[in-house]
């Protein structure tokens, strides 16, 4: 602390200025570095808290230079944290003479997912000093750490097996991954059957869980496609076992000729709100030949033709399901309405797909 002196020799309290400074101490040492995780013991002394983050150098690009850099990572999570956000998901940590295992920071922030193999990680640990403004650190007030955790090697115990889903889906394919005793991690992912892949391509460019089981979706697709899942275990040792792979078809749609869906005259009503007119409908849809059981229906300004109309994924985007219809939102009816339905009954049959275009009611 220090003021200026009056004319008299005397300190003028009011115009005292201070400031905090504490010797700061970081110790940290690597304990273990495998293919999946980092154990860094850290001990701090001489501030109350610090910062402490975890990031994949493959995550600390610099849009301004074309460069991976660090500093520019922590520099603009601390301009955040200047902003009152916080945008790296650091950890701010009650400390002391505190020992912190950075392992525990990677599960908060990682969540389920596994370090990667092979990878560099940098931890940053920030030393919060009382009564510092958040906009006055900088990167250099950082203390990085650089780790590189272990290669995959062939030759591993584990091994998995697929188990189709019980659920139907024309549009998506849902695949339950189990792995054998042992495993740490799977690798997976779904590919063209023409494709041709490694286990390599797997892993660099595949989903991955840290979990001994998962499931796998694919979804979007049309009905009969086909589509390889492969996947691969990995043991606690850091080796991979055999790929596996298994093609897996969503059902083909046959729409039948006996059960018929009929679309009525819709009713069309419209509501003022906010100085505005909203328009909702209700369209009845009647069945011949069978009960209905579930509705597939499309409702957009988009007109698709018939052929399109019967490609579509049903289940899926731009198609919605639903056991019984009811009224659908117009918006303003800034353009015409196309309203497409196909009815699957309680016998699991599927009428052929039936529409009308609904036009703005006429001004009364």
């Amino acid at each position: 602390w220090a003021c200026p002196m009056d004319s008299k020799g005397q300190p003028e309290i009011d115009a005292l200025v201070y400031g905090y400074y504490a010797p700061i101490d970081i110790e940290a040492e690597e304990l273990e570095v495998s293919f999946n995780e980092i154990t860094v013991s850290v001990a701090l002394y001489g501030a109350k808290e610090y910062i402490v983050g975890k990031v994949n150098a493959e995550y600390t690009f610099n849009y301004n230079t074309g460069d991976y850099d660090i500093n520019y990572h922590i520099t603009d999570g601390l301009n955040g944290l200047a902003y009152g956000y916080n945008n790296l998901g650091m950890t701010v940590t009650e400390s002391g003479e505190y020992e912190y295992a950075l392992s525990e920071v990677v599960n908060d922030m990682e969540e389920s997912a596994p370090l990667s193999p092979s990878a560099k990680y940098f931890f940053y640990i920030i030393p919060v000093i009382d009564g510092k403004d958040w906009s006055e650190y900088t990167a250099a007030d950082a203390i990085v750490y650089e780790y590189t955790t272990e290669v995959l090697e062939a030759g591993g115990s584990a091994s998995v097996e697929f188990v189709e889903s019980d659920a139907t889906s024309f549009s998506e394919l849902v695949i339950d991954i189990k792995g054998s005793e042992g495993t740490s991690m799977i690798y997976y992912n779904f590919f063209d059957g023409d494709a041709t892949y490694t286990v390599d391509d797997l892993i660099a460019e595949g989903y991955v869980t840290n979990a001994s089981s998962t499931t796998a979706r694919d979804q979007y697709l049309e009905p009969g496609t086909t589509r390889i899942l492969a996947a691969v275990a990995v043991d606690s040792e850091g080796k991979y076992g055999e790929l596996v792979e298994q093609d897996f078809t969503t059902p083909e749609i046959v729409y039948s000729e006996t059960f018929i869906a009929k679309i009525g005259t819709p009713t069309i009503t419209s509501t003022e709100k906010w100085g505005s007119t909203y328009y909702s409908a209700s369209i009845p849809v009647t069945v011949e030949g069978g009960t209905a059981a579930k509705y597939y229906y499309y409702f957009n300004t988009t007109v698709r033709d018939e052929e399109y109309l019967k490609d579509l994924p049903l289940g899926s985007y731009p198609f919605s399901t639903a056991t019984v219809l009811g009224e659908m939102s117009c918006s303003t009816f800034y353009a015409p309405y196309q309203f497409a339905v196909v009815v699957e009954s309680t016998e699991g049959e599927f009428s052929a797909p039936v529409w009308i275009m609904l036009e703005k009611p006429a001004a009364e």
